[in-house]
């Protein structure tokens, strides 16, 4: 039995090593920090990475490294037709992997580690749409966490939106403050975003992930409620979803 576990450890290591003289070194090929030991290749890149930037490498983003280095392992057991071995030389996935680094660094809060990390994922499962890819891979930089929760709630709830707006009509359209029924039934559901709820949801807005083509001036939710979350929008949210089994 514990031969069996030993072994289990040897492989994922193995795996983990491989991962790291692969992608991590194909991303960082750039700042000359080619590793020829697999198991110093994450930290021999991050090392020549941090003397570049100037700033010290924090537990923090080693972590998010090594969590991104086990989720590959975790994607090639899970998906039959994805090889770690294939993304050998793939510029676009070694692009994806030093820029989430570089957003990883200016960034500590752990769901937006999350995100990245899941965006590396999906791009490595799927190369296609990059333009688009990289600008949602801008967003995680630019959002905050509670930008993307909002983000979220307005995709799972808009027709609630729509509904309290069809129900109070005549006092939607003729208040905008905090007795509005659309922006109390909001930042009740999402207490964080109170008095300033207009603020993330224009943020959102101004990066085309809300619809706002029958723009209402001066009440930016009764807008998300009338037209929803955008295409776009949609997009970036499962870009930023976890492609492995929970």
């Amino acid at each position: 039995m514990n031969n069996k576990i030993s072994n289990h450890k040897d492989s994922k290591k193995e795996k983990m090593n491989f991962v790291m003289s692969t992608i991590f070194n194909t991303a960082m090929a750039g700042f000359g920090a080619i590793s020829s030991n697999p198991l110093s290749a994450i930290d021999s890149s991050l090392s020549v990475f941090s003397n570049i930037v100037g700033f010290s490498i924090s537990n923090n983003l080693k972590k998010y490294v090594y969590s991104l280095a086990e989720d590959m392992v975790r994607l090639e057991s899970e998906i039959s037709d994805f090889k770690i071995e294939n993304l050998r030389n793939n510029d676009f996935v070694a692009t994806t992997v030093l820029q989430s680094i570089q957003i990883a660094v200016r960034n500590y809060q752990n769901e937006k580690h999350e995100a990245l990390r899941n965006a590396v994922l999906n791009t490595a499962i799927n190369q296609e749409r990059a333009d688009e890819k990289l600008t949602y891979l801008r967003y995680i930089d630019e959002l905050s966490p509670l930008h993307i929760k909002i983000l979220k709630f307005l995709e799972n709830n808009s027709p609630d939106l729509v509904n309290i707006y069809e129900k109070n009509k005549n006092t939607v359209t003729e208040q905008y403050g905090s007795q509005d029924p659309l922006i109390e039934y909001f930042e009740n559901q999402i207490p964080e975003s109170k008095d300033s709820s207009h603020i993330y949801i224009r943020d959102l807005m101004n990066r085309s992930l809300l619809n706002w083509e029958r723009m209402m001036l001066g009440h930016d939710l009764l807008n998300v409620a009338i037209n929803g979350v955008s295409e776009s929008g949609h997009s970036f949210l499962r870009f930023i979803e976890s492609p492995l089994r929970i």
